[in-house]
């Protein structure tokens, strides 16, 4: 009783197996599989692939990715650059800012004083004038206010893409 007890205590605190299931559910990898990284980022790019190839096929123009080894990205403010390297890149890749930054961090991993970063092996898409929305990242923003948007609602259904 008292393991569960301190188990217990320990997701109240650390909500770890939260971010398990919110992962495996992201991922759409079964709660199991979630331990192993290869999987979980394996799911990811199959559902990524397969929504952009079916849109490809639906006639919607999908903008390409690139990889870049570096890449320097200035920010406003501290707090900017902060809340980057805080929560949004632990968010999007699964792991430590550490791994993808090589300036921007002081030894213990916090931000450093400069108000940019510098990240390798980045993979970008970039937008050009007509490009309002990348429809191969995911669902569609939750206001559609076209036709063409909410036309693809029907897909995403039947398929279970997201």
């Amino acid at each position: 009783i008292v393991d569960v007890e301190l188990v217990d205590r320990l997701e109240d605190k650390l909500k770890f197996i939260d971010l398990c299931f919110t992962r495996a559910f992201d991922a759409k990898v079964n709660f199991n599989d979630i331990a192993y990284q290869v999987r979980t980022w394996d799911a990811i790019i199959y559902n990524y692939l397969l929504r952009k190839n079916i849109l490809r096929k639906l006639g919607y123009k999908i903008p390409a990715m690139e990889f870049m080894k570096t890449l320097t990205v200035q920010f406003p403010d501290k707090e900017a650059k902060e809340k980057f390297l805080k929560r949004e890149i632990p968010e999007a890749t699964l792991g430590a800012p550490s791994r993808w930054v090589t300036k921007g961090l002081d030894s213990e991993g916090n931000p450093d004083e400069t108000l940019e970063v510098t990240l390798q092996d980045v993979f970008i898409t970039m937008p050009t004038e007509t490009d309002h929305y990348n429809l191969s990242l995911g669902i569609p923003p939750r206001v559609l206010t076209t036709r063409t948007l909410r036309s693809l609602l029907i897909v995403y259904s039947l398929l279970e893409l997201g």
